[in-house]
């Protein structure tokens, strides 16, 4: 299911492996990213957030997979990101910080091992998916 990939990138996995299954990591998450911002919280009214936690959880799993050399889940991710480009959702640009920063934040509330150096590991891992995730959605041949 993982591949390989740097120190970094592997402490940043088995970290999310930690989280991921938690009762209430999912929901702390979605809690703290809606509220950063009212847009961000008005976007998810009326969503399944069991279906939506679902999504969270597959869509990390296929970045980290993706950040450790992994590209089997690279359609996946082509697909989120047309349905999050203009397009689709037309998700501003600024969200996807407040994303990684509830994301990261939760993690830290959750996994046990986390110090400033997995933080570090975890943003930049993040910021570098997100910048590929991005650009996917500015592509048009997704």
């Amino acid at each position: 299911m993982w591949g390989g990939g740097s120190p970094p990138v592997v402490e940043v996995i088995e970290s999310y492996k930690r989280v991921a299954r938690e009762p209430g990591f999912l929901d702390r998450f979605y809690t703290r990213f809606m509220d950063r911002d009212a847009d961000v919280r008005a976007r998810f009214q009326g969503v399944d957030m069991a279906r939506q936690r679902f999504v969270l959880s597959r869509a990390v799993t296929l970045l980290l997979q993706h950040a450790s050399g992994v590209t089997h889940g690279v359609d996946g991710l082509r697909e989120s990101a047309h349905h999050h480009g203009a397009e689709g959702m037309n998700i501003p640009a600024y969200m996807y910080d407040l994303w990684i920063d509830a994301l990261v934040e939760t993690v830290a509330e959750h996994d046990p091992r986390f110090t400033p150096d997995l933080d570090a590991s975890w943003r930049t891992l993040l910021r570098r998916e997100v910048a590929w995730f991005l650009e996917m959605t500015r592509t048009p041949d997704h």
